[in-house]
């Protein structure tokens, strides 16, 4: 049975079952989904359009787990995606690694950082676009240096709603590739940030302590973003269809 939240389909995948479908050789490109850009979809179709065309959308944020509980009444965790980041990171893989935002200093230290634990990660190509609209920068540029590098596992680390874009883009494309919304992953392996400590994970407040660490950044994304994501998910949890199906929009 389809779940939604808003207007987009949550899996709700296990690690076990995701990481095994990547190992056996099926191409996936997997997005992470949190209140913020669950809303933002919500409001933009063309959005909603790439994240949809994702193989997967996984539960990265701890509300997009609700709708499960709400139908099931079962707990379900959510998928902390830099799961998914220290598995293919720092776990020896065949893959052939390529890195798709931040910058060139940043990537050289996560890369680094990586080699000290995984000594065989294959980085085998960077890209780092330009600080301007998606609709600026050069897909064709991009995908051929995908392409020229033969990769065949793509991190995108350019940002929520940015990402997605590209993503989609890419996959477009050459279908034939791993990709994941890497988000802040390239900043957190360099060392330039830090994850939460286990307590905010426990108490599913990981958001909050970022907006501490971030608060220029994140305060529209985690204050007004997720005020409207709470909105929304009372009107949707009060339809007859609950979540179900996808929460129409009202005109």
């Amino acid at each position: 049975m389809d779940i939604y939240c808003l207007s987009t389909k949550v899996d709700y995948i296990s690690k076990e079952e995701l990481f095994n479908e990547i190992d056996t050789g099926n191409r996936i490109s997997v997005i992470g989904c949190a209140a913020h850009n669950v809303v933002r979809a919500y409001k933009d179709p063309m959005l909603q359009n790439y994240i949809n065309f994702a193989s997967y959308r996984i539960a990265d944020g701890v509300p997009l787990t609700w709708p499960y509980y709400i139908i099931n009444k079962n707990k379900i965790s959510r998928f902390n995606g830099m799961d998914v980041v220290e598995n293919y990171f720092f776990n020896e893989n065949s893959f052939r690694h390529f890195f798709i935002g931040s910058s060139e200093e940043i990537l050289k230290k996560a890369h680094r950082n990586i080699l000290e634990k995984n000594s065989k990660f294959n980085l085998v190509g960077t890209y780092i676009p330009p600080f301007s609209d998606v609709s600026e920068w050069k897909f064709d540029e991009i995908i051929q240096k995908i392409d020229n590098c033969n990769a065949n596992f793509i991190w995108v680390g350019v940002g929520s709603l940015k990402q997605e874009e590209l993503m989609y883009r890419i996959q477009v494309v050459n279908p034939n590739l791993n990709m994941y919304s890497a988000g802040a992953a390239f900043d957190w392996v360099a060392g330039k940030t830090k994850r939460a400590p286990n307590l905010f994970k426990v108490l599913g407040l990981e958001w909050f302590y970022r907006l501490l660490a971030e608060p220029t950044r994140l305060w529209k994304r985690y204050l007004v973003d997720n005020t409207l994501f709470l909105y929304l998910f009372i009107r949707q949890l009060l339809t007859k269809e609950k979540f179900r199906k996808p929460l129409e929009i009202k005109q």
